[in-house]
């Protein structure tokens, strides 16, 4: 029995040591893309509702207002590709955000193709698409990035400058840093807009000395720009991520419960990377791909209690939708 245990922020029960997590449930969809109220987005796309990465400063429970256990639970968009099709017959044509809520390159889109279905549909319309992730599994799709007309696609991998030992706290399942470091070098390479995105940048786990190391990496990949964001403190996003860290970091933990010293310290490692890019000859845009200046983006809501911090959850393994 494999569960996640909110109080410690870590995984239970798993055999092998690693983490697992949740299988997809089945579900369908009325509509494909949303209004985004990114900045440069005029729509968003998520194939998947929930997400098995599980990180615990994640700002998606907030934004689909659904507070079951992050991590535990997975929803898949099963007819989202005939759906799309027919809105990018219908709707005015218009940037999208492929991936603005939920990762859209998490476990499940290996077997399922969701995701890669969804791109294939975008380009082939010669729709501008903008994806983000962390996990390695998009660089499956480089072929369809790489055939996109010349200024309608970009990719980016986000890291946060978290110290290798503290990383299975906040991103237990996200690809390791060093592996998502080498994606953006391998999609560079292939002469595909590739960006790096540091966030969120959380006070007291992102690490100076991270943050120069990675940057100097992105400055030998052929990365040409870097956009940055602070940890905002919303919701319940403030008691998951404090209780991932208690156990390990507790100082840390408690200076999160200081919201000025979490916008001023954020804001200085903000600043931190962007002197840094400057250092290494990197762009930095403060008006990038998922850089948030304006609400969370809209997706249908299900209020669901949020239940005590110390409760311990299993992972939902809900049959396939018939």
């Amino acid at each position: 029995m494999t569960f996640f245990d909110p109080s410690t922020g870590q995984w239970q029960g798993c055999a092998s040591g690693a983490p697992v997590g949740p299988r997809a449930a089945a579900v369908s969809s009325r509509r494909a893309l949303g209004p985004s109220r990114l900045v440069g987005f005029a729509y968003s796309l998520n194939p998947y509702r929930g997400c098995a990465h599980a990180c615990s400063y994640c700002y998606s429970p907030e934004v689909i207002r659904d507070y079951r256990p992050w991590g535990t639970w997975l929803q898949a968009r099963i007819d989202l590709p005939r759906t799309l099709a027919r809105e990018l017959r219908t709707l005015p044509r218009g940037r999208i955000g492929l991936g603005t809520v939920t990762d859209p390159y998490q476990p499940a889109e290996e077997g399922l193709r969701l995701t890669r279905r969804c791109l294939a549909l975008i380009i082939g319309a010669g729709w501008p698409v903008s994806v983000q992730s962390k996990g390695t599994l998009m660089l499956r799709d480089l072929d369809l990035l790489a055939s996109a007309p010349s200024g309608t696609a970009d990719i980016g991998w986000s890291l946060s400058g978290t110290p290798p030992e503290l990383v299975p706290l906040v991103e237990p399942l996200g690809a390791p840093p060093q592996r998502r470091l080498a994606a953006l070098a391998q999609t560079a390479a292939e002469g595909i807009d590739t960006w790096a995105y540091f966030a969120p940048l959380i006070p007291g786990v992102s690490d100076e000395g991270v943050l120069q190391d990675q940057v100097s990496t992105l400055a030998t990949s052929g990365v040409k720009r870097v956009f940055a964001d602070p940890l905002r403190m919303r919701g319940q996003i403030h008691a998951r991520l404090v209780a991932a860290l208690a156990h390990e970091l507790p100082q840390a933990a408690r200076r999160l419960e200081d919201l000025g010293f979490v916008r001023s310290e954020g804001e200085r490692l903000r600043q931190t990377v962007r002197q840094l890019c400057a250092d290494h000859g990197l762009t930095f845009d403060a008006e990038g791909p998922f850089v948030e200046a304006s609400p969370f983006e809209a997706f249908s809501p299900q209020r669901v209690p949020l239940p005590s911090r110390s409760e311990s959850f299993l992972v939902q393994e809900p049959p396939w939708d018939s």
